[in-house]
């Protein structure tokens, strides 16, 4: 069953992913805007967007089309940052690219910690998904999803290809001269990424899912290392 089908006849599903990509979303990109800021530049800070207000971060075409498909077709928000403005640009940019996914991995950390406990169980998460209501997710399956979808846009950020946060910080990382190299294929860079996005969009037989390879497999594993941790 499609995800779309899934949706029409349990909405709880959609509900669970919107409450999970607000999150998200929201904490990713107060974590640019605010590290930005602490590095010299208050562009966000003067658009409103040192905020955990969801609505000085979503990007509505994006964040739709992510929500209803799982597809990162378009951004999902976006804080604006001015390298220029940075005390000092270099290190400013690597650490205001890493905040964003790392946030993300933090945020899944946290919400680990009730079913560390037994608050939340993943049984209770089984039986919520196949028996409970078809409107109203439970907390179980709110907090897994929202585990689950933080993990997710983390361990996506950091791959190291234009634009997403990995590259910058890649950039960041290397020896002048290594990182002069790096930038210069910005542009190939991003074309390899709307290839391997395109391949992921409508797989190719005999051609794998480079991003699925890359991310689905150890979402799953982190995911299931951090709700089983306490048991």
């Amino acid at each position: 069953m499609g995800f779309l089908e899934e949706i029409f006849q349990r909405p709880a599903v959609l509900i669970s992913r919107l409450v999970a990509l607000l999150v998200a979303v929201t904490i990713h990109e107060f974590a640019h805007a605010y590290t930005a800021m602490r590095m010299g530049d208050y562009t966000a800070y003067e658009n409103g967007q040192v905020s955990l207000n969801p609505l000085k971060h979503i990007n509505p075409m994006g964040f739709l089309i992510f929500l209803v498909t799982g597809l990162p077709i378009g951004p999902l928000g976006q804080a604006p940052v001015d390298h220029h403005r940075m005390r000092n640009p270099r290190v400013g940019m690597t650490l205001t690219s890493a905040a964003g996914p790392i946030s993300n991995l933090i945020t899944a950390v946290v919400f680990a910690i009730p079913w560390w406990f037994g608050w939340l169980s993943m049984d209770a998460y089984i039986e919520s998904y196949y028996l409970g209501s078809t409107i109203i997710p439970s907390l179980s399956e709110i907090g897994y999803t929202v585990i689950l979808w933080n993990v997710l846009l983390g361990f996506f950020n950091l791959i190291p290809l234009a634009p997403l946060d990995g590259w910058t910080v890649v950039l960041g990382l290397l020896p002048p001269e290594q990182a002069n190299i790096w930038a210069r294929y910005q542009r190939e860079s991003m074309y390899l990424f709307l290839i391997l996005l395109f391949l992921s969009l409508l797989p190719i037989p005999g051609i794998p899912n480079i991003f699925g390879l890359l991310i689905s497999q150890p979402t799953y594993n982190t995911v299931n290392f951090l709700v089983t941790l306490g048991r």
